[in-house]
Order: structure tokens, then C-alpha cells, then sequence
């Protein structure tokens, strides 16, 4: 973000640039912080891009996870996309304690069966990989 790299922010897939950045503040992997009545615990989840992180949102009743693009994400060598680290990162997800999720690039959308989602994309991560790969839409499906 410092340096408005072209690729490494996604500009390229955009044909535009970037403008570099100031940051303010590094976030840490296991770092709460509190906003009003929310805690937000954050959980560094590289794969997509090597500073992924998801929040794992909390109020006392529920617990929201946060997902980004760590949950169905593009993948691309040019912002940084590391596969092995994607699944060690749903992995991680899978250890937390979550009743709802959130994730990227759809509307704003509460998951229910949330654990069973991560487990999902677990399973399916890196299957595009392989070029008689056929998607299961019967089956895998937000």
C-alpha cells in the first residue's frame, strides 16, 4: 500500500493505478480491538495476498467471522496468491469458535452454516488447479 505497487494492489486487473498509501498502523495476528460494545479479534490469513486477515467479530452473544477474500478468493502470482499458505490459513479458521460468517465480493450476506462453509472451501482450495476439474454446483454452493 506504501509504494501504490501495480500489482501487488490488484491496479493491474483494473488497468489503473494506485496511489501509494501512508500506513497508520500494522494490524497483529491475535490482536483484539475494541469498538463501542464489538471486540474484533484479528486473524492473519495469507493466501489470497500475504497480508490477508480476517476478523472474528464479537458482542457478547454472537461471533461473527470476517472473512475477506480468504473464503473463495481470486488467485493470482502477481498480488502475492500463495496456495500452501491459503490452506494453513482455512485451516486456522476451522480452530475458532464462530456461529455466522461474512466474506468478499458478494452483497452483504450472514452465513449460518458458517463452519461448514470454511470446511467446504477447504476442501475445494486448489482444485482449478487441476485441468480435468469439473465444479460442483449440486453440491458446493454459498
Amino acid at each position: 500500500m506504501e509504494i501504490g505497487d501495480y500489482h501487488r494492489t490488484g491496479a493491474f486487473l483494473y488497468g489503473k493505478s494506485f496511489p501509494a498509501l501512508q500506513v497508520h498502523r500494522t494490524l497483529i495476528d491475535g490482536e483484539m480491538l475494541q469498538i463501542g460494545r464489538f471486540t474484533l479479534e484479528v486473524i492473519h490469513t495469507p493466501g489470497h495476498s500475504p497480508g490477508s486477515v480476517s476478523l472474528l467479530l464479537m458482542d457478547g452473544i454472537h461471533k461473527i467471522l470476517i472473512a475477506g477474500d480468504t473464503m473463495w478468493g481470486g488467485y493470482h502470482v502477481k498480488v502475492g496468491s500463495d496456495i500452501e499458505a491459503w490452506g494453513n490459513s482455512l485451516d486456522k479458521l476451522l480452530t475458532y469458535d464462530f456461529d455466522l460468517m461474512t466474506f468478499g465480493h458478494l452483497p452483504p450476506t450472514l452465513v449460518y452454516d458458517a463452519k461448514t462453509k470454511v470446511s467446504e472451501a477447504r476442501k475445494q482450495l486448489g482444485v482449478y488447479f487441476n485441468p480435468w476439474f469439473k465444479p460442483m454446483y449440486e453440491t458446493f454452493q454459498y
